[in-house]
């Protein structure tokens, strides 16, 4: 490298960056970083040589050196938030794509892009005002595409359904547009046309969704022959558990899918002791979740509560949190070594490679949580940080579930499990069983920390 000059340096960066040879091209460039630190070109191969690399907090800061040393040029910026995007910290995300609008105001893809990171933040109305103002610049597909998005988020499916058929005027087989409509069919209880929707879409995780609405329009013969293409790879999908699980009380006969089949029985309740026996410690992550630079978002399941963004135990400055997420992932794999016996694919192929999503769902009095299941999570939990005294018989816990109301009903028999909870308190559990919290009456807040243990093959 030393024998080349500038240009050719830099051209030799590029090829490692097509190759993917990340960790030698920041290796590379970090040392080109310090004998030429002005180098607008090493700092953005450093950067994007570390976000793919997934170490977000170290590209972020190569990027911000960029915007330093040039502050008027824009894809600085754009770069800048990407990483902060990629790392889960969407309010700066958007606050660098606004500071690249400064400079280019009428960049219709950047303003797009905005409107995205709302629907991420399910803050319908952002949504729906920076789709507005992208489509003011350029009638394009995507755009419309957030705008049903937003409406969709507000619950007005009349006029998302609007929107996603201009969206698909212009794309016709746009794979996102096609997918979308298969979720608002989903959604209204149109199963078949979901169906369709997604089959055509070949969108994501079109194929589960695609089981999954021949299972709730009751096209059971389609449904388990379909079943039987996932059957001889890793049974690892939470959706397809759920609906299996269900499947099994409905024909009173054995299922094959095999992530969890008796995830009642993998249901691991136990007390923490580093909050029971340390009150100060506990305090201090209740009072550390108050910080106002924890952003909350919408949750259409949640009423009468607060939820943050799933990143809350990566704040890494916040030192409760730091130590907090250790004894959560100390517990986690104490859940994989207590049911290491098991013949479920939830152990059988545990993630070698983990994220850990995390975010706190604080309730006010009747506050409660709908029945779901977490769909891109392998293991799931929640940590009680205070449970209100006083409280009616089995108020403000958690119930557990084969299913919902809603599911097809050929026997009634579904089961159901409810656990009395107190402070101090972890619930582990498969991602694909149903779950709710049973509303409350107290002045007092019912404050968890939910988190999802998940793969992270990327």
């Amino acid at each position: 490298m030393k024998e080349l000059d500038k240009n050719n340096k830099i051209k030799y960066l590029l090829k490692l960056y097509e190759e993917k040879k990340f960790l030698e091209l920041e290796s590379i460039t970090l040392e080109l970083t310090k004998i030429d630190p002005n180098e607008i070109a090493y700092w953005n191969l450093l950067g994007a040589s570390q976000n793919l690399q997934r170490k977000f907090e170290e590209a972020i800061k190569s990027f911000q050196q960029t915007c330093i040393i040039n502050p008027r040029q824009k894809e600085n910026y754009a770069n800048l938030a990407t990483a902060y995007q990629d790392y889960g910290d969407l309010d700066n995300a958007i606050e660098n794509f606004q500071r690249f609008l400064k400079i280019d105001p009428n960049n219709a893809q950047i303003v797009g892009k905005i409107s995205h990171i709302y629907i991420g933040k399910r803050e319908p109305i952002k949504v729906i005002e920076f789709a507005e103002k992208a489509l003011e610049i350029e009638k394009k597909a995507e755009y419309y595409y957030c705008l049903s998005e937003g409406y969709s988020l507000l619950n007005d499916l009349e006029k998302a359904g609007h929107f996603l058929k201009k969206c698909l005027s212009l794309e016709p087989n746009l794979p996102i547009g096609l997918y979308k409509y298969g979720t608002l069919f989903f959604k209204s209880g149109r199963y078949s046309d979901a169906a369709k929707s997604f089959m055509k879409s070949k969108y994501a995780d079109w194929e589960e969704r695609y089981l999954q609405s021949l299972y709730m329009d009751e096209s059971f013969s389609e449904y388990k022959e379909y079943m039987k293409k996932f059957l001889n790879k890793p049974n690892i999908s939470p959706i397809i558990q759920s609906i299996s699980s269900h499947a099994e009380i409905n024909f009173q006969k054995d299922e094959e899918y095999n992530f969890c089949k008796n995830p009642m029985k993998m249901i691991l309740h136990e007390k923490v002791s580093e909050l029971n026996d340390d009150k100060k410690f506990l305090n201090q992550i209740i009072n550390d979740i108050r910080n106002p630079k924890i952003v909350t978002m919408h949750q259409d399941l949640l009423h009468n509560g607060t939820q943050s963004e799933n990143r809350l135990l990566d704040y890494k400055n916040i030192q409760s949190f730091k130590k907090l997420r250790t004894i959560i992932l100390k517990k986690i794999f104490s859940f994989k070594e207590k049911f290491s016996e098991s013949k479920s694919h939830l152990i059988k192929y545990w993630p070698e490679r983990y994220q850990l999503n995390s975010w706190y769902i604080d309730m006010n009095n009747e506050g409660f949580l709908d029945p779901h299941i977490h769909e891109s999570g392998w293991l799931s939990g929640s940590l009680y940080l205070n449970i209100p005294k006083n409280i009616k018989k089995n108020e403000g816990n958690i119930e557990f579930s084969l299913g919902t109301s809603e599911f097809p009903k050929i026997k009634n028999d579904i089961s159901k499990k409810n656990l009395n909870l107190s402070t101090g308190d972890i619930v582990m559990f498969p991602s694909s069983l149903f779950h709710k919290t049973i509303p409350f009456s107290s002045d007092e807040k019912r404050l968890c920390i939910a988190f999802d243990f998940k793969s992270n093959k990327s």
